[in-house]
């Protein structure tokens, strides 16, 4: 063989080489959850026991002064979104803790999307959206995990799908939709993330609170913060029922079961998690107005909460096996309501979803991980279109357009 062809197929194995590592590394990427469940309770617990203040009960927190808190660490990350270890998805962000690996796009498989699968892509500010234009005439931007985040393409995300109903509306100007979800986070993340993405100058700042695990997200927090301790570890409760819950859909755990098992250790730990939602959703409706945008608070349900017609079995298994965590299931509901008065009563509206997903016959959820399926996506982002719509309206109408519904006026924000 000639010199040169001997070359050749060198250079032919390392290219076959080189796209076989490619294609491993893909499918080693594209297998998992979106989110996964780190379970660090005990290391956690440990922390809060050092953390604890003069042990004094305290009453929950006040929705009319909020606390004070010490700036992230990386170690203080660490303790509390231990998904900050998976170093090639997440790094950390001293005013948010964490957010995602900037301009990463990774293969997700998920054999009930229609496509089997999806990419999980981050923009350059660590987003998983587009990339953020720099002319608009009214910008909206969300927080939440990864409901909002979306288990699903970018561009069948319910932000996204948001984006373009408004633009629709008003094509003559440019309305801008960000989607700031990430997985993993509560409310505590989504105050963070409406104080550092105040560059971004949005004029409408939409947070979903999923009643499904914000609920008990808030806790561990609010115990640090406040020198509170740990609380009672979910791990008996979880031992207790360990055989009747392997005949639960696993992804049920971190959607929505998780919670009820921590709730039935820390049965007063409920209203002290309702009382720190109301505490920083109002301390996000001040940080909105001190930022000159409106703050649009929105519950969205737990799939067996929010749909109990279409979720039927799912149900009467977990009520047959663990009648316990059912009870708090559908306490979830009076936990619900009493934040959204809580907030009413203090001139704050929620968006609740609750009746739009319970009128819908379809299952908005995907079967294996239990978030918003492609239909969930679709009908979320229609109900938002209704509550925000005016709102956009009344912003573009304002700008000196000649009326809201003709939209055409080209100058941007």
């Amino acid at each position: 063989m000639r010199s040169g062809g001997k070359w050749l197929v060198l250079l032919g194995s390392v290219l076959c080489a080189v796209l076989l590592g490619r294609w491993l590394l893909s499918r080693a990427e594209s297998s998992g959850p979106l989110v996964e469940f780190i379970d660090n309770t005990a290391e956690l617990d440990e922390f809060l026991k050092k953390s604890q203040g003069s042990g004094k009960e305290l009453p929950p927190m006040s929705p009319d002064e909020f606390i004070e808190r010490e700036p992230w660490s990386e170690a203080l990350v660490g303790r509390f979104y231990p998904m900050i270890r998976k170093e090639a998805t997440f790094t950390y962000d001293e005013e948010l803790g964490f957010r995602r690996i900037k301009n990463r796009s990774v293969k997700r498989t998920l054999d009930e999307h229609p496509k089997g699968g999806y990419l999980i892509q981050s923009n350059s500010l660590g987003l998983r959206d587009r990339e953020i234009i720099d002319e608009f005439d009214v910008r909206i931007f969300f927080s939440g995990d990864s409901q909002t985040e979306s288990v699903c393409g970018v561009e069948e995300s319910f932000v996204n799908l948001l984006e373009g109903a408004l633009s629709l509306r008003h094509p003559q100007h440019v309305v801008d939709v960000i989607n700031g979800g990430l997985g993993g986070t509560h409310p505590w993340h989504y105050f963070d993330t409406i104080k550092a993405r105040a560059d971004l100058s949005p004029d409408i700042h939409v947070s979903i609170f999923f009643g499904g695990n914000d609920l008990a997200g808030v806790i561990t927090l609010e115990r640090y913060y406040r020198g509170r301790g740990p609380g009672r570890s979910r791990a008996r409760a979880a031992r207790e029922y360990k055989d009747a819950l392997k005949a639960v859909p696993a992804g049920l755990g971190p959607v929505d079961l998780q919670q009820c098992l921590y709730f039935l250790s820390n049965p007063l730990d409920a209203e002290y998690a309702v009382a720190a939602w109301s505490a920083i959703a109002m301390e996000m409706a001040r940080e909105c107005e001190r930022q000159g945008a409106l703050f649009v608070p929105v519950y969205l349900p737990s799939p067996l909460s929010g749909q109990p017609d279409v979720y039927a079995a799912e149900r009467q298994l977990i009520e047959e096996l663990v009648p316990d965590l059912f009870e708090l299931m559908e306490h979830q509901h009076v936990l619900a309501d009493r934040w959204i008065e809580d907030l009413r009563q203090r001139d704050v509206e929620v968006f609740d979803l609750r009746p739009k997903l319970l009128a819908s016959r379809e299952r908005l959820f995907w079967s294996k991980d239990f978030h918003l399926n492609l239909k969930g996506q679709a009908l979320v982002a229609e109900a938002l279109e209704e509550v925000l719509a005016p709102k956009v309206a009344a912003l573009i109408s304002g700008s000196g357009s000649e009326t809201a519904a003709e939209g055409d006026s080209d100058s941007p924000k």
